[in-house]
């Protein structure tokens, strides 16, 4: 069985590897890189920005031309991935997974999980949650 960490590290590459692989600027996947490793914190446009020595409003309208999907869009969709994976494979509280996430509050997580996955994190977790002993007896 693999652990968590090991789950989320294979994640981790896939998603470099991803990146790396989708004919992207340079600069969209710095940042892309960047917002991987930085997803437990706050990413402001101005940080992406000056890491790849572009105008806000520039890079604004690359990353959406080269992705499909805002900056925005973009990091609430991978906090949420992140989300899904914590929800399913640890018992940490909703409210500790939002603010590990560095979303503004428990409200505007719930809103935000359930406008990428169709469900809240409680019936998420529900539907989801890794069960060991199930697992082992198939």
């Amino acid at each position: 069985m693999v652990s968590a960490i090991g789950a989320a590290l294979i994640d981790f590459v896939d998603r470099v590897y991803e990146s790396k692989h989708k004919h992207l600027s340079r600069s969209i996947a710095t940042c892309q890189e960047y917002i991987f490793n930085h997803l437990y914190e706050s990413i402001p446009l101005a940080v992406l920005s000056d890491l790849v020595g572009l105008h806000e409003n520039y890079l604004s309208q690359l990353f959406k031309k080269e992705t499909g999907v805002t900056i925005t869009q973009f990091i609430q969709q991978e906090k949420v991935d992140e989300a899904k994976k914590l929800l399913e494979l640890t018992s940490e509280p909703k409210t500790a997974i939002a603010t590990k996430l560095n979303f503004y509050d428990q409200n505007h997580f719930i809103k935000i999980f359930k406008r990428y996955t169709g469900l809240t994190p409680k019936k998420y977790r529900k539907k989801n949650k890794f069960d060991a002993l199930s697992f082992s007896k198939s």
